[in-house]
């Protein structure tokens, strides 16, 4: 269009412009994608939303300039931005869906910020109309990131934390002199031998470990 559409003239006598305004606006629908394929002395952004993708262009020049602007239409239906969305999309969701199957009982602190933090990288990367290859290994690095941290995550209670201060032996204790509670898995009775808070007791019927803060 800037190349042949508007041609330059070259007697000064037949000049009838001196500089040209051009702005375009560019909308696909949601099954069609664009590639900026380049561009040269024009300011141009592109962005994707889930039902368009937009390309907008502007540049003032003469006739001594030389724009460029080529933008190709995508050619597969995956590189559409409906389709890119719901790729990822499903991607990312299975990510969550067992990481968050994983880390049940588990602290999750570290994985809630690191799926805000990638949910947010990922669709600035789909915003920015970022390849679709990008966006797709972005999302599928996330989800893996999500399933690993909810593995090596540590318990929730407590657990993971170092086993020394853990009291084991309550039973011989006399009940009478101290406070006690029965064991939430098998019933049995333990003792609370210390104004240590937290405290950690080993039940003596299942070998779980009980945490005590207050």
């Amino acid at each position: 269009m800037l190349d042949n559409f508007i041609k330059p003239y070259f007697d000064e006598g037949d000049r009838i412009w001196s500089s040209i305004n051009f702005n375009l606006i560019l909308n696909t629908d949601s099954i069609n994608g664009v590639f900026l394929r380049d561009s040269t002395e024009i300011e141009v952004t592109q962005t994707r939303l889930v039902f368009t993708e937009k390309i907008t262009a502007s540049i003032t020049f003469t006739q001594a300039d030389s724009p460029l602007l080529w933008v190709q239409q995508g050619g597969s239906p995956l590189e559409s931005p409906l389709a890119i969305f719901l790729i990822s999309s499903i991607i990312a969701l299975a990510g969550l869906i067992v990481s968050g199957f994983l880390s049940r009982g588990k602290n999750k602190l570290m994985l809630i910020s690191e799926i805000i933090i990638l949910i947010s990288l990922g669709f600035i990367l789909y915003f920015l109309s970022i390849e679709f290859i990008v966006v797709l290994i972005a999302a599928a690095s996330s989800s893996t990131l999500w399933v690993v941290t909810a593995i090596f995550a540590g318990s929730g209670d407590g657990d993971y934390l170092s086993n020394s201060n853990i009291l084991t032996d309550t039973e011989g204790l006399n009940s009478e002199e101290y406070t006690s509670f029965n064991c939430p898995s098998c019933s049995t009775k333990i003792n609370i031998t210390s104004n240590e808070r937290p405290l950690r007791l080993s039940c003596s019927g299942c070998g779980k470990i009980l945490k005590i803060v207050d």
